[in-house]
């Protein structure tokens, strides 16, 4: 009996180890599977062929419905951005948790995995915020982004990323992109009294150091800005993350300049701006509006010809505040290339 009992432990092991290594390797399969081939590209694409699909559907419906209907056939775009919204104001969440996948060995959602769900956050964004220029074929190129890490997201968190539009110039749209959660630790200290940050970056804590600022000032304003942005948000949520990004608008390869964009949307600075661009761009309709993406926006004179100018007129002063706050991460960037041996 003493004899046959080895044989028979090791007869019982192999017959339940090709079960148990199956069950292992489904839950591991499980924990894993948005890092899975092709499952990021399915994340990105689906919401584009989405809207794609309504777009089509409701071009195919104004073929057999009469002319009275056929604002009610286009409306699903109109109710995909907030029509007389200020750009500034705007904020676009996009909800997410801290997989295993996505976490590192401390258990933490990893600091490469951040820009990996920022591809998510943009898409959306870009759907919601400027849906029409997606439909005429054109998009929004990264030219650069920052990351400043703040906290650790624990694993199997739920957060969410808030995804704003500091400002624009002639070329350039930068939007900061916020990872916040509602979670809070239980040694965790009471939040401070103070306001959350900003979202026009007061001068106070974040104005930027001008070259000639000596090394303590530099250091202080370092400590403002790091103190400012530890705080909590407005309304108590946990501030992770602070990703600035630096974008540019294309139609094939001619630059878009962001103010059309949005206006073209219904954005601008007060409601009956808005409203009227997006007036504007539905009577040029969109084979009017993909020749003003495509380059034909030069040929429009100055002034009030400009309808896309005038709906965001009176943001002017808001704009180049903030701008300069978040202008460094584009001239730091180009201004790395120009170091020697780099």
């Amino acid at each position: 009996m003493l004899s046959a009992s080895p044989a028979a432990a090791l007869s019982l092991s192999l017959s339940v180890l090709p079960g148990l290594a199956k069950t292992i390797a489904f839950l591991l399969l499980i924990l894993n599977v948005r890092s899975l081939p092709l499952v990021w590209h399915f994340n990105v694409f689906l919401p584009i062929t989405r809207l794609w699909w309504l777009a089509r559907r409701a071009r195919i419906r104004t073929l057999f419905i009469s002319s009275s209907n056929k604002n009610d056939a286009h409306k699903f775009r109109d109710d995909l951005v907030p029509i007389g919204q200020n750009p500034l104001d705007y904020i676009l969440v996009t909800k997410a948790w801290a997989g295993p996948d996505d976490c590192d060995y401390n258990w933490h959602l990893s600091n490469s995995s951040y820009p990996k769900f920022l591809d998510l956050a943009r898409t959306n964004s870009a759907l919601h915020i400027f849906p029409s220029l997606v439909l005429a074929g054109g998009g929004v190129a990264l030219a650069g982004t920052h990351f400043q890490f703040l906290r650790e997201i624990p694993m199997f968190a739920r957060y969410e990323v808030r995804s704003q539009i500091v400002g624009w110039d002639h070329k350039w749209l930068y939007i900061i992109h916020r990872f916040v959660s509602h979670h809070k630790p239980a040694s965790r200290r009471s939040a401070p009294s103070t306001p959350g940050p900003k979202s026009d970056y007061d001068s106070s804590t974040s104005s930027t150091p001008t070259p000639s600022a000596s090394s303590a000032d530099l250091q202080a304003h370092v400590a403002r800005a790091v103190a400012a942005a530890r705080e909590p948000e407005p309304d108590g949520a946990t501030l992770h993350c602070i990703s600035v990004n630096v974008m540019v608008f294309k139609h094939g390869r001619i630059t878009v300049p962001p103010a059309l964009v949005l206006a073209g949307e219904g954005f601008g600075a007060t409601h009956e701006q808005g409203s009227a661009a997006r007036a504007r761009a539905v009577e040029l309709g969109d084979k009017g509006m993909r020749e003003l993406y495509r380059g034909a926006w030069r040929a429009v004179p100055g002034g009030s010809e400009r309808w896309w100018d005038a709906a965001m007129h009176g943001l002017e002063d808001r704009i180049e505040r903030r701008v300069a706050r978040v202008i460094g991460v584009r001239v730091g960037l180009e201004g790395a290339l120009e170091v020697p041996g780099l």
